[in-house]
């Protein structure tokens, strides 16, 4: 069962290779505009690194969307997974 938790945004770290691109566009500029007036409504999906911090497996435009607005904070599911 996965956990949900608050995590400071500065906590949590992209994975290696992620192919993932976060483009600067009107879909992001939505994004923030929704979560500006809706709050986050998808929590991040993380998994906990050795170092007390955490790594971003789903949620990297949120992620952004979130700094944009100066969030510090944002609810995620802790998942334990490998790296496989």
């Amino acid at each position: 069962m996965d956990k949900l938790t608050k995590i400071k945004i500065e906590d949590i770290d992209s994975f290696k290779n992620h192919p993932f691109k976060v483009n600067s566009d009107d879909s992001l500029n939505d994004l923030v505009n929704s979560i500006k007036e809706n709050g986050l409504l998808n929590p991040l999906t993380i998994r906990p690194l050795n170092n007390n911090k955490s790594e971003l497996i789903s949620g990297h435009r949120r992620k952004k969307a979130m700094e944009i607005l100066g969030i510090k904070e944002a609810k995620a599911y802790v998942k334990e997974l490998n790296d496989d």
